[in-house]
């Protein structure tokens, strides 16, 4: 198995490049592609009162755009799309907690959906995410 992500800029890791505040510095190589990324964006201290509770993006691409994303929850665990947070060893199944997220996109928006485990309070959490140039 090769690599799955090189980034093209010496000197700078995969994480430092996705926390970068000018995206359009850097391209991500793997094995199955390369990809630019046109766009990155924060939405910070998202109340999750519903189950699910959704956030939504317009991106402006008029298509359907390759992203990535991740939902930092308050208890400091960081998911990705279709991950938990919580670790429920131990819990009743409707111990409090935190939940579930979901990242899903259309021609005009990303869509974030974030569950709460049953018995939950609400709670807020901050997403990032990062819109991809199709194959060079």
């Amino acid at each position: 198995m090769g690599k799955v992500f090189a980034i093209s800029k010496a000197g700078i890791d995969v994480f430092d490049a996705l926390a970068t505040n000018d995206p359009n510095d850097f391209i991500i190589h793997s094995d199955y592609s390369t990809f630019k990324i046109l766009a990155s964006g924060k939405l910070l201290n998202q109340t999750v009162s519903g189950e699910p509770t959704t956030f939504s993006v317009a991106h402006g691409l008029g298509y359907t755009p390759n992203f990535f994303s991740f939902c930092k929850f308050p208890d400091g665990k960081v998911a990705m799309n279709g991950q938990f947070s919580y670790d429920f060893t131990g819990h009743s199944p409707t111990a409090a907690g935190y939940g579930y997220f979901l990242a899903e996109a259309d021609d005009t928006y990303l869509y974030f959906l974030v569950y709460k485990n049953s018995g939950a309070s609400n709670f807020n959490v901050n997403i990032k995410y990062f819109i991809f140039e199709v194959a060079l």
